[in-house]
């Protein structure tokens, strides 16, 4: 199919004062090498529609066809020159306009994979037509009956018959076959005046932008689960979120970003499916020294950590349970597990004291010691358990408490461990010493470095699994789509399913 370069344009009449204007310019100008087109073809440009098909050339002219003939070119004063370049050197002379009061017929042109075409027309952007192959176009703004008044600012096409709209004053619309959803505060939009779109096709992330602030919307089939959050940061561009994701920028970036984007949740619940109840259930399958890998269903950071399941931490429990499993260990020459911490990690005897349930993680704060509800507060959930001797398994927390408070590494560096991801904390603590078997990760890659995350620990126990030579077994599992359907003899089974998600 052969395309062409097309404008948009209004033919001016060649008028006497038109015929001087010309002729003043090639008097001034003295360029013998311009090549001048025939007065007869001067226009005014309205739009630049880029490479077209006949189709598409077609279908703009019946949508303007139908908002142009009530209008008039208006009275206009040619202001200043300019130049369109070509190869660095200028290739088309233009006059600007002032004062230009007439039509502009289109604001706005999106294709969709099979040549759907959808148009933001009308002087007032408050027409909207769409275009499927071989059919006429056809008014959007009278098939959902939207507000008359309604002035159109963008339009995406989220798949071939999913668009969304964004508008002045009337927040954003989601047209899908024949029907429409008003996307609007009840949706976590608080701005009415939507001025445009920035869209991630791969990683189906919808930046709104408004007359004051800026929404991230993952592009969800599902109504329920559409749903704006606020930016906060007024700096980053849409790109620069997206492209956090892409590569390893600048440390200073990628920190204010995460702080940023940690707690950008776009589902409605602010309880997750594993709730209070089934935490209980949780909570009587755990020991010191467990495994912990967690997601969370439609968080924004999901996007930047690869695999299904991205955060991971080690349960602690409680000064007494430690006393209860570990007491009359030799390596403590007579002193309770208490008494041993308080003496080596009296920080993080502070943080044990009269606590229960606790979990030691890397987050953004740094290594932390928190309730387990911070981790289990979760939409997918694994406890994983090793095989280790009890000496080992002590020695492994030990050294877990070693990173409190170091601070997190927004870089993902495994070479060093002055800062530490969440599972470069388990790594850290279960890997190998000469004074304890531990637990062999294998490391997987980003950016052409060694790293492990939380799907590689539970890749490597579904591959360990199939050799019957695993390192750990899971105790505990929840699935937030069925899990009161799983019994614990299928949880292997379901939780390496994740693995394909």
């Amino acid at each position: 199919m052969a395309y062409k370069r097309t404008f948009i344009a209004i033919k001016i009449p060649l008028t006497e004062e038109l015929t001087k204007v010309i002729g003043v310019l090639k008097n001034t100008l003295h360029a013998s090498k311009i090549y001048w087109i025939n007065e007869n073809y001067s226009h005014i440009t309205l739009n630049f529609l880029g490479n077209t098909s006949p189709e598409q050339i077609e279908t703009v002219k019946k949508v303007i066809g139908n908002i142009s003939k009530k209008h008039k070119v208006s009275e206009f004063e040619l202001t200043g020159l300019g130049v369109f370049k070509h190869n660095g050197r200028p290739a088309v002379i233009w006059a600007g306009t002032k004062n230009y009061d007439g039509l502009n017929p289109l604001h706005k042109l999106c294709y969709a994979k099979d040549s759907t075409l959808c148009i933001i027309a009308g002087d007032n952007s408050n027409m909207l037509f769409l275009k499927s192959r071989n059919n006429e176009p056809e008014n959007l703004s009278n098939k959902y009956a939207l507000p008359k008044n309604i002035r159109f600012s963008d339009v995406i096409f989220l798949s071939n018959n999913r668009i969304l709209v964004s508008t002045y004053g009337y927040y954003a619309f989601l047209l899908s076959n024949r029907r429409m959803i008003w996307l609007n505060d009840k949706f976590g939009l608080n701005d009415s005046t939507v001025t445009g779109f920035d869209y991630d096709k791969k990683l189906r992330l919808i930046a709104a932008n408004t007359s004051g602030s800026r929404y991230l919307m993952k592009n969800e089939t599902k109504i329920r689960n559409i749903r704006f959050v606020e930016i906060k940061d007024t700096v980053s561009t849409f790109d620069e979120i997206i492209n956090y994701f892409r590569q390893n920028v600048q440390k200073k970036f990628q920190r204010e970003f995460l702080v940023l984007i940690k707690d950008v949740d776009f589902s409605f619940r602010k309880d997750k499916y594993l709730n209070a109840e089934e935490q209980i259930n949780l909570k009587k399958n755990l020991q010191p020294y467990d495994i912990i890998l967690r997601r969370n269903e439609m968080q924004l950071t999901n996007i930047g950590i690869p695999g299904f399941w991205t955060h991971s931490g080690i349960f602690i429990g409680s000064l007494a349970i430690l006393d209860r499993i570990f007491g009359g260990l030799a390596l403590l020459n007579e002193q309770s597990p208490s008494a041993y911490i308080e003496e080596n990690y009296p920080e993080v005897y502070g943080q044990l004291k009269d606590k229960t349930d606790l979990v030691i993680e890397a987050i953004s704060e740094g290594v932390v010691i928190k309730p387990l509800e911070h981790i289990a507060n979760s939409d997918y959930l694994v406890v994983l358990r090793t095989h280790l001797p009890k000496e080992d398994r002590f020695k492994s927390l030990m050294t877990a408490f070693e990173y409190f408070n170091t601070p997190y590494d927004f870089l993902f560096d495994f070479s060093n461990d002055n800062e530490v991801v969440c599972s470069e904390l388990v790594y850290n603590s279960f890997r190998p010493h000469h004074d304890k078997t531990g637990v062999t990760f294998k490391m997987g890659e980003r950016e052409g470095k060694p790293m492990l995350s939380p799907n590689d620990i539970a890749r490597q126990y579904c591959q360990e699994l199939k050799k019957d030579s695993g390192q750990l077994d899971v105790v505990y599992y929840f699935n937030a789509v069925s899990a009161r359907k799983i019994k614990p003899e299928h949880y292997q089974n379901d939780f390496c399913k994740t693995l394909k998600k």
